[in-house]
């Protein structure tokens, strides 16, 4: 639901971090990072690309990479 990217984006401010750095550390574009921060799932490539961003994202932020795997149904 809403409260992963919700709680990505927190987590990421809370670690003074911007989406350009975070793009660097997961080689992940920002516009896709603002896309999961605001779950708009439909900017996204397919479902195994938004898990596998998830997970990097949340490893860059030293959070549970299993956080994304099992909330986007």
């Amino acid at each position: 639901g809403p409260h992963i990217g919700a709680a990505l984006k927190a987590a990421r401010e809370s670690r003074g971090l911007t989406l350009e750095e975070v793009s660097e550390t997961t080689r992940v574009r920002p516009s896709y990072l603002t896309a999961l921060e605001d779950m708009r799932l439909a900017d996204l490539p397919s479902r195994p690309f938004v898990i596998g961003y998830l997970r990097a994202y949340a490893q860059a932020l030293d959070l549970d990479p299993v956080v994304g795997s099992h909330s986007l149904t």
